[in-house]
């Protein structure tokens, strides 16, 4: 079993003097005062053991007590027996500030860490400090080189003494770290206007320094306006004996302005509401003074300075008033203070804007960050906006106080500091050490875990899936799409909007209250086709912007939001991208010359992967076809007729091949046929799809066939160059990567042609052609679901009827081929052929 660390009587077994635990402590405080509730230094020659004050469970010596209150309290110790045994004197040592008990582990190289598991038990005689463990091992405190050590004997000794007993209270020290407070005079007294209020500290200046108003939290004013503060008043208690002050009454609305003042009180002295404090940091009891207050030695006359609150016993009451202290009259009670409430902002810690509501010449304006001038912060007419943050402060609160620091320059308005609301105006703030009046105007749309706020920011699962299109925001409100001709970028209505993708360059901290852990990102981005080799640059020789695959002044974009957040400015570097109204060309300027462009985020397309086999594309119940008298691209029925022949099924059957071409995630491939009949491994001639640009339908290419040549399958540039687009439905569009003017295969009235939209096509898997002669006809009727659509086959000149699961008709038709396509909606479908058993199909 684990032994508990403890000390162990047994230590005399080793050896030890008995003689040696029986030394009286050397220390300057006598054992007398070792009890619960008073602390103490204790000190080795001129260092003090304290707690860091950065980091509390550290354990470390310092060459002074230390400056503020919290800094000493690191360094007062309480010395509480816990036992007595055969060895000596048991004690455990308890920090002042933290509580925490003072104990080390004993494990080797152990640091002056604080470790509760570790010995926290220790004697204390002849001034060294040991612990016992385990079978009697000892850990010692010493200092070496003005640093703490731990080993098994002690080098030094440590002395016992007293801290100062009348440090002086600042009004934020009261109320352990605000300036609210609730003052607790240890009994009750007459008098004691004090008793179950939340006072208000304020610090004076000047020649009254050491001094501090008070008034009682939500009672700090009068009807007119005027501050209201506690203070000694001229009415007086009869008590035998009194001299001086002694006898004067505490009134809570005194307003005194000197002798001539003409306050509320006909005489008196606003020395009277002046107030000092000073602690005894052994007990934490606290002396209470009052700069000055009436005399009665004789009329309109004053005390002396600092004359110190006490009670006088009067019978059975206990009547709370003053005396000068060279005679002290009465008797100074036990005064204590706690925390009152703080003044919070109803939100907590988030971002606001905060506006100045007071009477200067900034109110109606916004607090903004400005660091790059002499001062820090400026004042703006301009509201701020959530989507950007310029103007945005993140306000951080803490134990009551609040850090205040703006998201853009990272310029700290307050740290850690105490709020006062005003009074008279509602929702209205000033913070310690500033005069600024201040509402604090909560923002809810902004999300802290939002890293890149105020720029365009995409995931690196969203940059696979996502592309966009830049759209130029006019002054007159009307949005024209950038669009790409010749590799110039332009702005122009009557063209289509140019799809980029993006690749990442860099990520880049540009802002943030850092020192409260919020820092914000921007990425900056390269531009370029979504399916190609082409980056957006910047021509040398006409300045402006185009795409090229000369990459190397790829230019680096950062989106920074606007005001609104529909709209971004791009920048490039310390540029902006402009527009220059008469050539329609985009440049790059000055921040003054940026314009606004609405991005469109789309979904990146996706395209079909097919390997070399042959297919036939379907679409509303016909085949693409080559008609083998005029070359061009059709939709028929299997049956129809040519001119002298019918269709079959040899007319729909294409052979896919990958092209040379690469286009990263866009699949490239050929699509051709041949003349039906001809042996399709043998023959010479191929026919392969094509927008014929030289031939058009109504301003669109016609879509036909192009016999083999040279340069079809090789040409960077080849008509015959078609991608598989893939759609959410399962079908697929036939998109053509290097015609313009439309990409897409359509269809006007019976005419093929190249579209800026695209006609859905199925495919399916075909069978080589064969010659005719050689078709065995089939016999069974088959029936099949595809994308959309309901396939018969062997079913020619038969009715057909489709339901659905509950009975309703959903199509009827008259097959008119031996391979009849119809649409259909997705789900289970009952298809009944006339003469023939109904079967079920399921439609994707």
């Amino acid at each position: 079993m684990k032994k508990r660390f403890t000390l162990l009587s047994t230590a005399l077994l080793m050896g030890t003097s008995l003689s040696v635990f029986a030394q009286e402590q050397a220390g300057l405080v006598d054992k007398a005062e070792w009890k619960e509730g008073n602390y103490f230094y204790l000190k080795s020659a001129n260092s003090y053991l304290a707690l860091d004050a950065e980091r509390t469970d550290s354990v470390l010596v310092r060459n002074s007590a230390g400056e503020t209150k919290d800094e000493i309290d690191l360094a007062l110790w309480q010395i509480k027996k816990v036992e007595t045994t055969a060895g000596g004197d048991v004690y455990q040592f308890t920090n002042k500030a933290t509580k925490a008990v003072l104990s080390f582990s004993t494990k080797a190289n152990a640091t002056t860490v604080l470790d509760p598991s570790g010995v926290s038990q220790w004697t204390f005689t002849g001034g060294k400090i040991v612990g016992y463990y385990g079978d009697s091992k000892t850990l010692a405190l010493s200092v070496s080189d003005s640093k703490l050590t731990l080993a098994s004997t002690a080098n030094n000794s440590f002395t016992v003494e007293l801290p100062i007993s009348n440090y002086l209270l600042k009004a934020n020290e009261l109320g352990d770290g605000i300036s609210t407070f609730i003052l607790n005079m240890g009994g009750n007294y007459t008098g004691d206007i004090f008793k179950d209020k939340e006072l208000v500290a304020t610090n004076l200046t000047g020649e009254n320094k050491d001094y501090m108003s008070l008034q009682i939290k939500g009672d700090e004013y009068f009807d007119d306006g005027k501050a209201k503060y506690l203070g000694v008043d001229t009415l007086y208690t009869e008590i035998s004996g009194a001299k001086n002050a002694f006898g004067f009454k505490f009134v809570a609305d005194s307003t005194y302005k000197g002798p001539a003042g003409g306050g509320t009180h006909t005489w008196g002295n606003e020395a009277f509401q002046k107030f000092k404090f000073t602690i005894d940091l052994k007990n934490d009891s606290v002396a209470m003074f009052v700069k000055q207050a009436p005399s009665l030695t004789s009329e309109n006359k004053y005390s002396g300075n600092d004359v110190q609150v006490v009670y006088a016993t009067l019978g059975d009451n206990k009547v709370l008033t003053v005396s000068e202290t060279n005679p002290l009259q009465g008797t100074a009670p036990f005064i204590t203070t706690r925390r009152g409430t703080p003044v919070t902002l109803a939100n907590g810690s988030g971002v606001y804007f905060l506006k100045n509501v007071g009477k200067t010449a900034n109110a109606g304006k916004y607090l903004y960050g400005n660091e790059d001038k002499d001062e820090k912060y400026e004042y703006v007419s301009e509201t701020p906006s959530v989507y950007n943050p310029d103007g945005q402060w993140y306000v951080k609160e803490e134990n009551g106080k609040y850090s205040i620091v703006d998201r853009l320059k990272g310029t700290t308005y307050a740290s850690n500091s105490e709020i006062f609301a005003v009074n008279g105006v509602s929702g209205a703030y000033t913070v310690a050490g500033r005069t600024d009046t201040l509402s604090f105007e909560y923002q809810p749309k902004v999300d802290l875990k939002d890293k890149y706020l105020g720029s365009l920011y995409f995931t690196e699962a969203e940059l696979k899936e996502k592309a966009i299109q830049l759209n130029l925001q006019a002054v007159d409100g009307v949005v024209v799409p950038i669009s790409v001709s010749d590799s110039v970028l332009f702005a122009d209505t009557e063209e289509d909007a140019k799809i980029f993708g993006l690749e990442v360059k860099e990520k880049s901290v540009v802002g943030g209250a850092k020192v409260l852990g919020d820092t914000l990102y921007a990425v900056s981005y390269h531009l370029k086709d979504q399916f190609g080799d082409r980056y957006l640059v910047k021509d040398e020789e006409s300045k402006s912007l185009i795409v090229s695959a000369y990459q190397q002044s790829i230019l680096d974009v950062v989106f920074e939001s606007t005001k609104y957040g529909d709209t971004y400015e791009m920048k490039v570097g310390d540029e902006y991208v402009t527009y220059n109204t008469k050539s329609n060309l985009l440049l790059l300027g000055t921040s003054e010359e940026a314009f606004k462009f609405k991005v469109d985020i789309i979904d990146a397309p996706q395209y079909e992967t097919v390997e070399s086999s042959h297919l036939r594309f379907g679409s509303n119940g016909k085949y693409l076809t080559m008609n083998p008298l005029t070359l061009w691209a059709e939709l028929k029925n299997e049956g129809q007729e040519i001119t002298k022949a019918d269709y079959t099924a040899d007319n729909f059957s294409f052979k896919i091949e990958k092209a040379d071409t690469v286009i990263p995630g866009k699949p490239v491939y050929l699509i051709s046929t041949c003349m039906i009949g001809a042996d399709d491994e043998t023959s010479d001639v191929r026919y392969y799809l094509s927008a014929i640009d030289t031939v058009q339908h109504e301003g669109k290419n016609r879509l036909g066939f192009i016999p083999s040549n040279d340069t079809i399958r090789t040409s960077k540039n080849s008509p015959a160059y078609f991608s598989l687009k893939k759609n959410e439905d399962g079908s697929l569009w036939l998109e053509n990567i290097n015609v313009k003017g439309g990409a897409f295969v359509s269809q006007i009235a019976n005419t093929l042609v190249m579209s800026n939209t695209g006609m859905n096509f199925s495919v399916e898997k075909a069978s080589a052609p064969t010659a005719n002669e050689e078709i065995e006809a089939p016999t069974s009727v088959v029936v099949a679901g595809g994308h959309n659509s309901v396939t018969v086959m062997n079913a020619k000149d038969k009715k057909i009827v489709l339901t659905d699961i509950l009975g309703k008709i959903v199509g009827n038709y008259l097959v008119t081929s031996d391979r009849f396509t119809v649409p259909a909606s997705r789900g289970l479908l009952i298809v009944a052929i006339e003469g023939e058993v109904a079967q079920k199909v399921i439609v994707k």
